[in-house]
């Protein structure tokens, strides 16, 4: 599965760079202000190190001299994150932008789990990830193909598969034929 962050508590909000790798029988956490930074283990702000496990809470430590203060950015929280990983875990450096608080969810449309959690999952996405556009044409309709469905893309020139999220769908029917039409997004994590 490989090292991963399961929460983030870093104040100020702005571009972290996580390198994550084993230290003996812990897992080590450093933060760095730059990707070439953490990839020469030069000028870390703060590090710290916790069990192998899942959400394994993490309070850094700042380095000497270090030009940013880090601080909890949920006062309430008593660490700065929670990781992931095992002692077979690979060296990974994760790129973390500045995170926005987004609205409630609360309108009348929203009255079912499902709704509510496709609208979370897309909310999250559009604000936390890089999207991809693509227009695409089908030969034939998809029957039950709806709005929010998870379309699987099979590149066999890039040989790249890619998860999407559809946008709109639009029919396209003539004498001779009849097609389908739809726009569809796929969101890039920003991992390293």
């Amino acid at each position: 599965m490989g090292f991963s962050i399961t929460d983030f508590n870093i104040n100020p909000n702005q571009d972290w760079y996580v390198k994550i790798s084993q230290d003996g029988s812990d897992i080590l956490v450093e933060l760095y202000l730059s990707e070439a930074d953490a990839t020469g283990g030069v000028d870390m702000v703060a590090s710290g190190s916790t069990n192998f496990g899942t959400d394994s809470e993490v309070t850094l430590v700042m380095e000497e001299g270090s030009s940013v203060q880090i601080s909890f950015f949920n006062s309430d929280l008593e660490y700065h994150m929670k990781v992931a990983g095992s002692d077979s875990d690979t060296t990974k450096t994760f790129h973390i932008s500045p995170f926005v608080d987004l609205e409630e969810i609360s309108h009348n449309l929203y009255q079912s789990q499902d709704l509510l959690t496709r609208r979370a999952v897309k909310e999250i996405n559009e604000h936390t990830h890089t999207s991809l556009f693509k227009d695409l044409t089908l030969a034939t309709l998809v029957d039950g193909l709806e709005i929010n469905d998870i379309l699987e893309i099979d590149s066999d020139f890039r040989g790249k598969t890619t998860n999407n999220i559809v946008n709109t769908i639009t029919i396209i029917g003539t004498h001779n034929s009849l097609t389908c039409s739809l726009s569809a997004v796929e969101f890039l994590d920003f991992i390293h």
